[in-house]
């Protein structure tokens, strides 16, 4: 997909069955799930807002937003501070497995069929050993809608 990069590294997380890319520009820490306060009018993928490093942060549910369901029981949910759009936010994940190169030979344009529905989120699809990798586009996970709810 991307003729320039040979290999570049990513934050793997695992998001139910399926994994998702996090390219490491503009991403902060991994931690613990925050106590989280649920805030009206967000989207179902957005859980509400936590305070982390004395910052309230929306923290915005992966599993939830890209595959449409919640973690199962027994997860290692874990929080990831990153950037969007010049914000700050938390992305919620099941697991994070680490830093892990990949070749850029693994990715692939979206297909139509998720045009306008999850094209808006994701870059680009890709299979390691056998399992969907999602690369994720941190550039519009909230709309400016969105931030305006959280800053009021």
């Amino acid at each position: 997909m991307s003729e320039g990069l040979e290999i570049q590294r990513f934050l793997l997380c695992r998001l139910a069955t399926s994994w998702c890319a996090l390219g490491l520009q503009g991403l902060g820490e991994v931690m613990r799930p925050q106590p989280v306060e649920r805030v009206a009018g967000l989207p179902e993928f957005v859980d509400g807002l936590a305070v982390i490093r004395g910052e309230a942060l929306p923290v915005v549910n992966l599993p939830r937003l890209l595959c449409g369901s919640r973690s199962p029981e027994g997860t290692q949910e874990r929080f990831v501070t990153a950037h969007s759009q010049g914000r700050q936010l938390a992305l919620r994940v099941d697991e994070v497995a680490g830093i892990f190169p990949l070749k850029s030979e693994i990715w692939h344009a979206l297909p139509s069929l998720l045009d306008g529905l999850q094209g808006d989120h994701l870059a680009a699809l890709g299979s390691l050993d056998g399992d969907l990798v999602m690369l994720l586009r941190r550039t519009n996970l909230l709309s400016e809608a969105d931030w305006e709810v959280l800053n009021s």
